[in-house]
């Protein structure tokens, strides 16, 4: 199964691409992924939220906007309701 990746994401339909391939891995293949459950996704999510730093993203060629964050959390916020 090809490597998930942020670094082939560039577009809606690049991340679109990645979360249809992580929803394939976790089905396929669970134990290639460290966190199988939403809870656990989440928990490690708002951990690597809290322990990156601007330094961290800026070397990594990633300096989110206000608006960046607050897409973020509308995205995180419709995952939990959205049909």
């Amino acid at each position: 199964m090809a490597e998930l990746s942020y670094r082939h994401v560039s577009d809606k339909a690049g991340l679109v691409a990645m979360i249809t391939k992580l929803v394939a891995t976790l089905q396929e293949d669970p134990g290639a992924v460290e966190n199988t459950t939403l809870e656990a996704f989440l928990e490690a999510a708002g951990a690597w939220l809290t322990d990156i730093d601007d330094a961290y993203l800026e070397e990594l060629g990633i300096v989110p906007e206000a608006s960046n964050w607050k897409f973020l959390a509308l995205f995180t916020q419709a995952g939990s309701s959205y049909e």
